[in-house]
């Protein structure tokens, strides 16, 4: 999990699938953002990823979870889009709100524990 600051700024873009696929892919590129802390580029298999075990160490899928203050707030404000250049789902999307709605109290992340 690539991760970037926390606090809001001017250049931020709105949630929107070909706006955040250019912030995140030209000057910001996110294969320059440092990682979650304690994790890496991959999640070893013991790791039990809600996705499925990673055994092969190849990218197949890349989702990004973007947060928008007052976009959604009955999910926490989260805005989830797939950045392959071509917009495949954006949005409020049904099936990664009701899994990361499991992690409801820690802000929808399973990748470390926020509270």
């Amino acid at each position: 999990m690539g991760c970037i600051g926390t606090k809001e700024t001017k250049s931020e873009p709105k949630a929107e699938g070909k706006a955040l696929y250019n912030y995140i892919t030209a000057g910001n590129n996110y294969k320059n953002w440092n990682k979650w802390p304690g994790t890496g580029e991959f999640y070893p298999k013991s790791a039990g990823s809600p996705h499925g075990d990673v055994n092969d160490k190849a990218l197949a899928a890349l989702t990004v979870m973007y947060k928008e203050k007052g976009y959604d707030p009955a999910h926490n404000d989260w805005f989830w889009y797939s950045p392959t250049g071509e917009v495949q789902a954006e949005g409020k999307v049904g099936m990664c709100n009701d899994c990361h709605g499991k992690q409801k109290d820690n802000d929808y992340t399973f990748t470390g524990t926020l509270k």
